[in-house]
């Protein structure tokens, strides 16, 4: 089989995710929350959520796609690259920036905007894609130029919509402006 059976076990469940544990302090109400970002959501969700997906997945610097397929420790993605037999892992990929993964979907026109961070292909043939940004929009034909991060240096690159990825995390919520 392929590994995307509905049958899951409830083995693998860490302790984090129900009430308080017996042997935790009680959270006061009065209690400031704690500072920072909120931490990601349950790794254990999250992949339940992606797994079977298209997804792009950082690999030497570019993005390939890639299937989700499992999760180990609750954080780590094993994804199958594009004509890889086995699964490569990435650690604690859930809380990097920019994002190991990405989903393999053209975005929504309302989406790219200039200064939106993207994963764009160079060129249309191959099914690798580059960290940039929109730095002009056209309307006929819809394009957008985008500005690639080094390395290597390449002059900005006039790429259609189906050619482009939003750079953020599966699971960050769909924002639409």
């Amino acid at each position: 089989g392929s590994g995307c059976s509905s049958t899951d076990t409830a083995s693998e469940h860490s302790a984090d995710e129900g009430g308080p544990l017996p042997g935790d302090p009680p959270q006061l109400p009065g209690d400031p929350p704690p500072l920072g970002d909120p931490p990601p959501p349950p790794g254990e969700a999250l992949f339940r959520r992606l797994r079977c997906q298209r997804v792009l997945a950082r690999r030497d610097g570019v993005f390939q796609p890639a299937v989700v397929k499992q999760i180990r420790r609750g954080q780590d993605l094993g994804v199958q690259f594009a004509g890889d037999r086995g699964l490569t892992y990435l650690e604690g990929c859930f809380s990097g920036d920019p994002p190991a993964v990405v989903l393999d979907a053209t975005p929504p026109a309302g989406a790219l905007g200039v200064g939106t961070v993207v994963c764009a292909r160079l060129d249309p043939a191959e099914t690798l894609y580059r960290q940039g940004t929109v730095v002009e929009v056209s309307a006929k034909p819809p394009s957008y130029r985008v500005r690639f991060a080094p390395p290597p240096a390449a002059p900005p690159v006039w790429v259609p919509r189906s050619g482009l990825r939003l750079l953020r995390p599966p699971w960050h919520p769909q924002t639409h402006p």
